[in-house]
C-alpha cells in the first residue's frame, strides 16, 4: 500500500511541478499581518504561542480574527473529537493530513454567472432595396442587408452554477465533488413585414448556379410593391450546459502554524512526520517532494499564509445546442404564373447538437491569508464530441379558394441537403479560472471570480448553411431540377468559447 501511494504521489508531483511553480510566482502579494506571537515560517511554535481553538458549541459562527491565518483558527471540533482520537489521523487515505482552509466535512456553493459566449456566424438572410428593380440582390446599388452577415447571440447572459462535495477522510486529503452550470437558452429573433401593397421590398438572398443562367447573385422575393405582400421572420437559439463529478486528491500542503500534540489547540496535522512537509515520511526524500517544497518556498513570500494544491480527476459532460429557423408567408398580388389571392408558405430549419463525454484532469491551488483566499484552477477535459446536424425545409402552396399542397424543400434546405448528419471526434477542452474569496464567518465564504473555457470543432446550426443554390431545385420556382445539386452539406467546424464572471457564496458544515 505504501509503495503504491509513493509511486502515485511521485507521478502527480512531477507532472505538475511547473504549474505549482507558476502558482507560486503568480500569487497575490499580501501584506503580512503582525500577530501576538509571530513565528518564523517552518519553526514549530511552543504551546504558549498557539491560539486556542474554541469549541463548536461556544464558537458558533464567530468571525475570524484578522490577526490570524485561517489555518490557525478553525470553527470545528478539535482534532481529537473530529477523528475519534488524535492517532486516527495517521490513517489518512493519502499522505498526511492537510487541514488548510475553512473546516467542515461537507461544502455547498452557489454562483451567479455573468458570462459571454462566441456566437455563431449567420449568412445574410434578409435584404431590402429602395429601388424595387434591384430585387434585394446583394451587390446591387440600393440593396442592404437587414439581418445576417455577422455573428449573433454574442452578448452577456446570466444564469447559475452549483457545486457540492465532501471529504472522504477527516484529514481532508481525498474528497468527491459534483458541479453543474447552465447558460440558459438565449435567442435572437427577427421579423420583417410589408404592408398590404407589398411595400417595402423584402427578399432572401442567395448565389444562383442554375445551369440555365450564368452563376450570379439572386434572391427570392418575399414582398414587392404591387406584386407580392409578405412577412419573413425567424429565430436563432442557443443552449449550453455542463455537469461533472471529480475525485479530489491533495498533492501538496503548507501549514506554517501547526502543532502536533493532541492538546496543542491547533487544528492541524498530528502525524508522526511533523508539520508539514506536504508528504508522508516515506516520500520526503523523493524528487516529487522536492518540487513540493520548492513551490512552498515560493509561497512563503506571502508571510503567514497557508496553501494546498489538489489534483482533480473525473468525468465531464458538455452540451451545446443551437438552431436556426426562417419562415416566409407570401400573398400573391400580381405575380404570374400564380393567381391573385394565392398564398405560399416557406420554411427552412437547421439544428445542431454537440455532446461531449470524457475524462477530466486538473489542478486546484488554494491560498489562505487571514480572512482572504485565492483559488487558481487549470483543468482539461478529454473525450468524444458527438456532432449531430438536422436540416429540414418545406413549402406549402395554398390556392385561392382551392387546394393546399405541401412539398419538401424551402430555399436554403432543399432535397440536395435535407437529412441528418452525425460525426464523432476526439477533442480537448481546457478551462482556467481564478477566484478571490473572503471569509464572512467560520462556515460562510463569499467569492468573486473569472472563468474561461474553449471547445474546438463544434457544429453551429447557422454555419452549416450553403447559400450557393441551384434555383431549379427550389419548389417556388416551379422548374424541373437539372444540373449541379446545390445546396450541399459539408461539415463546418468552429471554436466555441465561454468566459465571464461568477459571484457567490460557499457554506461548509
Amino acid at each position: 500500500m505504501n509503495i503504491t501511494r509513493s509511486v502515485v504521489r511521485s507521478i502527480y508531483l512531477v507532472a505538475f511541478a511547473s504549474v505549482l511553480s507558476w502558482a507560486g510566482q503568480g500569487a497575490l502579494a499580501y501584506q503580512e499581518t503582525e500577530s501576538a506571537s509571530p513565528q518564523a515560517l517552518g519553526t514549530a511554535p511552543s504551546a504558549a504561542d498557539l491560539t486556542t481553538v474554541p469549541e463548536v458549541e461556544k464558537a458558533g459562527e464567530s468571525l475570524l480574527d484578522d490577526s490570524l491565518s485561517v489555518c490557525k483558527y478553525q470553527c470545528a471540533p478539535t482534532l481529537a473529537r473530529g477523528c475519534g482520537d488524535c492517532g486516527g489521523c495517521r490513517e489518512c487515505l493519502i499522505g498526511p493530513a492537510c487541514l488548510v482552509g475553512p473546516s467542515g466535512k461537507y461544502w455547498f456553493r452557489a454562483d451567479y454567472l455573468l458570462w459571454w459566449t462566441q456566437g455563431p456566424r449567420v449568412v445574410p438572410l434578409v435584404t431590402t432595396s429602395s429601388n424595387p428593380d434591384d430585387d434585394g440582390v446583394i451587390g446591387a446599388e440600393t440593396t442592404s442587408v437587414l439581418f445576417g452577415g455577422d455573428r449573433v447571440n454574442g452578448g452577456s447572459r446570466s444564469n447559475f452554477r452549483i457545486n457540492f462535495g465532501w471529504w472522504l477522510d477527516c484529514c481532508r486529503t481525498v474528497g468527491v465533488e459534483f458541479d453543474y452550470f447552465t447558460l440558459g437558452e438565449p435567442g435572437t429573433e427577427f421579423s420583417f413585414s410589408s404592408n398590404g401593397s407589398g411595400y417595402p421590398l423584402y427578399a432572401r438572398p442567395f448565389y444562383d448556379v442554375n445551369p440555365a443562367t450564368t452563376p450570379h447573385e439572386s434572391s427570392q422575393l418575399v414582398s414587392k410593391p404591387n406584386e407580392l405582400a409578405g412577412t419573413v421572420d425567424g429565430r436563432i437559439d442557443e443552449y449550453f450546459h455542463s455537469a461533472g463529478v471529480n475525485v479530489r486528491l491533495n498533492l501538496c500542503c503548507h501549514q506554517p502554524c501547526c502543532g502536533c500534540g493532541c492538546d496543542d489547540g491547533c487544528y492541524d496535522d498530528c502525524c508522526d512526520v511533523g508539520c508539514n512537509d506536504g508528504c508522508g515520511s516515506e516520500l520526503c526524500s523523493t524528487r516529487a517532494a522536492a518540487y513540493c517544497r520548492g513551490a512552498r518556498s515560493l509561497l512563503n513570500k506571502l508571510g503567514p499564509a497557508c496553501y494546498r494544491v489538489d489534483l482533480i480527476a473525473g468525468y465531464r459532460h458538455y452540451r451545446l445546442n443551437d438552431s436556426l429557423q426562417v419562415n416566409e408567408a407570401i400573398e400573391i398580388l400580381n405575380f404570374p404564373p400564380y393567381e391573385p389571392g394565392d398564398s405560399i408558405l416557406v420554411s427552412d430549419e437547421f439544428r445542431s447538437r454537440n455532446e461531449f463525454h470524457g475524462g477530466e484532469l486538473g489542478l486546484v491551488a488554494q491560498i489562505y491569508h487571514g480572512r482572504w483566499s485565492l483559488e487558481l484552477l487549470a483543468k482539461m477535459a478529454m473525450g468524444n464530441n458527438r456532432r449531430v446536424v438536422d436540416i429540414y425545409g418545406e413549402s406549402t402552396f395554398i390556392e385561392y379558394g382551392g387546394a393546399t399542397t405541401t412539398v419538401e424543400g424551402g430555399l436554403l434546405a432543399l432535397d440536395t441537403n435535407i437529412d441528418r448528419y452525425t460525426s464523432n471526434d476526439f477533442v480537448v477542452i481546457p478551462q482556467f479560472g481564478a477566484e478571490l474569496g473572503y471569509q464572512l464567518t467560520c462556515r460562510t465564504r463569499a467569492f468573486i471570480g473569472y472563468n474561461f473555457l474553449l471547445w474546438s470543432n463544434v457544429a453551429r446550426a447557422s454555419e452549416q448553411i450553403d447559400r450557393t443554390i441551384n434555383s431549379s431545385y427550389v419548389p417556388l420556382e416551379g422548374d424541373t431540377p437539372t444540373g449541379i445539386e446545390r445546396p450541399e452539406f459539408v461539415w463546418q467546424g468552429t471554436d466555441f468559447w465561454a468566459q465571464g464572471m461568477n459571484l457567490g457564496l460557499e457554506y461548509r458544515f
